[in-house]
């Protein structure tokens, strides 16, 4: 009979040196793996951010000329063409076009001889915005 307890030993605890080296070796390889992912990710998001801060300047110049387009100057439209012309654009900004055009039957617009509906377009390389500013009735 006592041969028969000395058989039973209770369990070890802890983890055997394989069993170590087995799980650090893993974390490695997975560390490996995903810290170079994780690095492009996080330069991707930097660079959006900067994009982000050019739309946002764009933007913001659409509607400077929204505002004054609305607080009368919309009445004279040659009027408001020349001050978009003359406006000092933030860095890397450019008009991309500025242009009269109406609508067709199809709702698409066309270029126009007619000074109505003017057509801008700004941006940069990497942010683009474009507004439609039709006449104001007074």
């Amino acid at each position: 009979m006592q041969a028969m307890c000395q058989s039973h030993r209770a369990p070890k605890a802890g983890f055997t040196l394989i069993e170590v080296i087995a799980a650090l070796i893993l974390i490695g390889i997975s560390a490996a793996i995903l810290i170079p992912i994780t690095g492009t990710g996080l330069r991707a998001e930097l660079g959006f951010a900067g994009r982000n801060e050019q739309a946002e300047a764009i933007r913001g110049q659409m509607d400077a000329w929204l505002h004054s387009h609305r607080s009368g100057e919309g009445n004279d439209m040659i009027q408001f063409r020349q001050l978009v012309e003359a406006t000092q654009l933030p860095a890397g900004v450019s008009i991309r076009d500025l242009q009269w055009i109406e609508f067709d039957l199809s709702g698409q617009p066309v270029t126009s001889s007619e000074q109505d509906i003017l057509w801008v377009r700004l941006g940069n390389g990497q942010a683009e915005l474009s507004t439609f500013f039709p006449p104001l009735q007074p």
